[in-house]
């Protein structure tokens, strides 16, 4: 392959080919250098012809003179070689010939006009159909306080910590492993055990408002101590770009028991059960101890079967920042709630005339049961910085509570040799109020969760938060108590009953909280 290039003093051409010269006559009349190459010999040849530019002006006489000059890729420079030509201005100098690269500068190109737009003339204002698009130009990127890096780790401000970026790390799933120890809100008792001095008349005995008595239990808070939980929740990122999830969540918040017994064997000490008298309106009570009458124990019991919560459905990311990840979930919630009041009365007469051995049993029981479901939609805020991360999470929860309240009672008398004989009705239950009540009603579940981690692994975190969960409306057992009582429901009952069917039921709301320190363990695979 042969290499020819043509230069003038005013311009320069490059061609590859083969025998050929190429001459641009029209830069002026200044003589024509024309160079040639081999690569194969490695020889290189200049030629300055100045016949062409005599024609060039004119036909001017002189004499035609041919310079040429040859060299090999080791001459130290091409213009040491040149020789000057009769009656012409010499030569310029051409730059040394180097093998290290050199430098080259670019020549501004007129602009083009793209898909036939109209170039703007210099002369005018441009117009709006005389711009030509200019294509984008690439812009470096500021560093930002948090920049992804390549695998599991995140650059923050010239130091490297771990995040849990979804995508670098490729995480597809997550499970979160919570212990908890929360508190619910107390439910409110009414007096159920009273005592009064030695000496108190058996018409006054437990009689509240009387000199001397006392509540021994009631008229309080109960079902608030502090119990241990545990809090589950998991999940899967169901496409690559970690987008849209499919999570799980199960929460169980520990059962309560509360006991209280008070009375006496023998009656020596004086305990009654209070209620206030329907007919009259006023404060009265029944004997469960008393000196030479009746001796026994009054035992109350307050319990609740824990807090159960199980829900499932889709989280969306909103954010693709990993170092500042938002993500919105939706989907559908289940919550259940139990909790009871038992009291029962052990008794023995002591009544001379009374058979040995007989004993009474009297039994009130209340129980409620409250299940919620519905939808929930909630929100999930994370800002990781320096290993650190802060969690936030608010989430609200829209459905049906179905409120299930039972009340029973009994009594049993039981005489040596007989058969036991169990009569309907015990005291705060009674046939006017004893029955099963279900009540449907629409109600909201806030829910809010707070947390501060620190990471372990780049795929696994602790951390330690506060959670809270308001359930709004539930029935709670202690309060559908009626503490009025028409003495002539008491068994044996009399017929005709006489006097207004109290206790009754009128379901009894109220609001039901429950929050608690928790510790997670994250894992994330």
């Amino acid at each position: 392959m042969r290499i020819a290039l043509t230069c003038s003093l005013t311009g320069f051409s490059l061609l590859l080919g083969s025998g050929v010269l190429l001459a641009d006559p029209s830069h002026g009349t200044a003589p024509r250098l024309r160079f040639a190459a081999n690569p194969p010999t490695g020889a290189a040849r200049l030629e300055f012809d100045e016949a062409t530019s005599r024609e060039k002006r004119g036909g001017q006489q002189g004499s035609n003179h041919l310079v040429q000059s040859s060299f090999q890729p080791s001459a130290p420079s091409l213009a040491e070689n040149i020789v000057p030509v009769q009656g012409t201005a010499p030569p310029t100098r051409l730059p040394p010939i180097s093998a290290e690269p050199q430098h080259i500068e670019t020549v501004p190109v007129p602009p083009t006009p793209i898909n036939g737009a109209k170039l703007p003339n210099p002369d005018q204002p441009p117009r709006r159909d005389a711009l030509v698009p200019i294509p984008p130009r690439s812009v470096t990127a500021q560093p930002t306080p948090c920049t992804t890096q390549p695998g599991s780790t995140i650059l923050a401000q010239n130091s490297v910590i771990v995040v849990p970026d979804r995508v670098a790390t490729g995480i597809d799933a997550w499970l979160n492993v919570g212990v908890l120890w929360g508190w619910t809100s107390s439910a409110r008792l009414v007096p159920l055990s009273s005592q009064s001095p030695a000496g108190t008349p058996l018409g006054q005995a437990g009689v509240l408002g009387t000199p001397g008595t006392r509540v021994l239990y009631g008229n309080q808070s109960s079902l608030d101590d502090g119990q241990l939980g545990f809090r589950l929740q998991t999940g899967i990122w169901l496409n690559p770009d970690r987008r849209i999830a499919l999570e799980a969540d199960l929460l169980w918040l520990g059962s309560i028991d509360q006991h209280h017994r008070s009375g006496s064997p023998d009656g020596s000490t004086i305990v009654s059960r209070p209620f206030v008298d329907a007919n009259t309106g006023l404060p009265n009570a029944e004997l469960v101890a008393f000196p030479g009458v009746l001796g026994g124990f009054v035992d109350v019991r307050t319990s609740t079967s824990g807090l159960w919560g199980v829900g499932t459905g889709f989280r969306m990311a909103t954010s693709c920042d990993p170092c500042r990840p938002v993500d919105l979930a939706v989907g559908y919630r289940h919550f259940r709630f139990e909790d009871s009041l038992r009291i029962r009365e052990n008794l023995v007469p002591l009544d001379p005339g009374a058979v040995p051995g007989s004993t009474i049993v009297v039994r009130d029981s209340f129980q409620a049961e409250n299940t919620f479901h519905g939808g929930y939609l909630g929100l999930h805020f994370r800002r990781f910085s320096n290993g650190w991360d802060l969690g936030f999470s608010p989430q609200v929860n829209l459905g049906q509570t179905r409120s299930v309240v039972t009340i029973q009672g009994d009594t049993v008398n039981s005489v040596p040799g007989l058969a036991p004989v169990r009569q309907r009705g015990g005291l705060l239950a009674l046939p006017s109020n004893i029955g099963t009540y279900a009540v449907r009603e629409f109600s909201v579940i806030p829910e809010l969760q707070l947390s501060v981690g620190k990471a372990l692994t780049p795929r696994s975190r602790i951390s330690i938060g506060y959670s809270l969960i308001g359930w709004l409306g539930v029935a709670r057992a202690a309060e559908q108590v009626d503490p009025v009582v028409n003495r002539n429901l008491l068994p044996p009952a009399a017929n005709p009953v006489r006097g207004p069917q109290r206790p009754q039921f009128d379901l009894d709301r109220s609001d039901l909280w429950v929050h608690g320190i928790q510790a997670t363990f994250e894992w994330l695979y």
